[in-house]
């Protein structure tokens, strides 16, 4: 079963994300919130930092547990 998204009121920039796909709907790892923007958010892959060209709203982004290993920078 898919895991929904974390409630959560804000993301700071810094703050490691899975970004839900718009093509399949699935969840993408290796993101970080850049920036907020009028309720949605600024992405950048944390390979590259390159900002993705769109921006998202909360539901589309999930948080990644401190706990989890793929959240070390």
């Amino acid at each position: 079963m898919a895991q929904e998204p974390r409630a959560s009121a804000q993301l700071l920039p810094g703050r490691s994300v899975d970004v839900r796909t718009r093509f399949d709907g699935t969840w993408a790892e290796g993101y970080r919130v850049c920036a907020e923007r009028g309720g949605r958010y600024v992405v950048e892959r944390c390979s590259d930092g390159f900002e993705l060209p769109a921006d998202f709203d909360l539901a589309e982004l999930r948080p990644v547990s401190a706990a989890d290993p793929s959240d070390a920078d």
